[in-house]
């Protein structure tokens, strides 16, 4: 993108690198950092905490991956609502709804 400098001598750029960090601090709360420590407490080893990390990653990976082919399988606004409806039936997708 293309640097702007306004009448203060400030640059005004949004490169590749803002954009990362935007976006992962849009998506990680302040709870990521404030769990790591009781992690470490409670089981003792460093190791430990980095895969009880990547094993939550792997799963939430399922999660996403089964999301995205749910979602090119119905490419219609809805999300988990049309899912169920289409899948399940309207009853389903009801209860959904409310709950």
């Amino acid at each position: 993108m293309q640097n702007n400098t306004s009448g203060s001598g400030l640059s005004k750029s949004f490169g590749l690198k803002m954009a990362i960090i935007i976006v992962i601090s849009a998506i990680l709360g302040s709870g990521v950092f404030k769990k790591a420590a009781p992690m470490a407490e409670l089981l003792h080893a460093p190791w430990l905490v980095v895969l009880a990390w990547l094993l939550a990653g792997i799963i939430v990976l399922f999660g996403i991956l089964s999301i995205a082919e749910l979602s090119s399988l119905f490419p219609s606004s809805g999300g988990p609502f049309l899912w169920l409806e289409k899948i399940y039936g309207k009853a389903v997708s009801f209860f959904y709804g409310w709950s």
